[in-house]
């Protein structure tokens, strides 16, 4: 974390970041081109991912070689489900409440996710950091998690009076069911080893879907209680800095049900 190459990745992103903004505040494309570019990026941006992750390796009969490509890279983490979400945003979603709910849920999620997947990019627990500047995953990661920024802010400053309390409450029901469901996911797809007993002696490898398993920065979770601990403070968090996010249309709705009143 903040090496040179770190830094130096950090930094174009930052100025990749602000001229996207510049561009489309200059240009105002329609929201549909937006979500074209944006989904296009993500399917180059997988391909890319599936292309560096994949590697080739023997059967165990000996039959040849096939492609294996690592559980921990499915699009399951937060920032990688929102490809499905601007698949339908762009293919599939009619105007009306559902599509607001989900662009709703869709902003603070890009924008929180992608700002501690730049700045805490876990692609250097799996690269060399010394390999930063050859390798495609790396690239991949910087640029996809820039998109997302971009995107987040896009959607947010476009939709920005049409934010209500029940988006705020909606997407943290969504983001407390998909929490739910990656530890049931993590731990499914989990790496495990057997003792002569043939009962679970450890796990040699471990997904981290919406970090629900260990934490971003290295800290030991050694306890079933420790474990409880992180994860009421990943609660309270999402609860303050998705709530920063709808601080405005707190104030709106506020101003109307006082309106009501009088």
């Amino acid at each position: 974390m903040f090496t040179i190459q770190h830094l130096v990745f950090l930094a174009c992103m930052i100025v990749l970041i602000a001229v996207s903004l510049i561009l489309l505040k200059k240009f105002k494309p329609s929201e549909k081109t937006v979500f074209t570019i944006a989904a296009v990026i993500c399917l180059l941006s997988e391909f890319a991912k599936i292309y560096a992750v994949t590697r080739m390796l023997p059967m165990a009969d000996g039959s040849g070689y096939v492609p294996f490509f690592e559980r921990r890279e499915l699009p399951l983490h937060l920032c990688s489900i929102q490809i499905f979400f601007i698949f339908y945003i762009r293919f599939f979603a009619k105007e009306g409440e559902k599509k607001q709910k989900i662009l709703g849920f869709m902003f603070p999620s890009m924008i929180l996710g992608s700002f501690f997947a730049l700045l805490l990019p876990s692609v250097f627990n799996v690269v060399p950091v010394e390999k930063a500047f050859t390798n495609l995953q790396v690239y991949q990661t910087f640029i996809y998690h820039a998109m997302l920024m971009v995107l987040g802010i896009y959607i947010y400053v476009k939709h920005f009076s049409e934010w209500k309390t029940k988006n705020y409450l909606y997407t943290l029901g969504l983001l407390f069911g998909f929490s739910v469901a990656s530890i049931y996911v993590n731990s499914l797809l989990a790496y495990l080893t057997f003792d002569s007993a043939h009962q679970y002696a450890s796990i040699e490898k471990m997904s981290n879907f919406f970090f629900v398993v260990k934490t971003p920065i290295g800290i030991p979770l050694n306890e079933k209680w420790q474990w409880l601990i992180y994860i009421i403070i990943l609660i309270v968090l999402a609860f303050i800095l998705v709530g920063a996010f709808y601080i405005p249309a707190f104030r709106r709705d506020l101003k109307e049900r006082n309106a009501l009143k009088k």
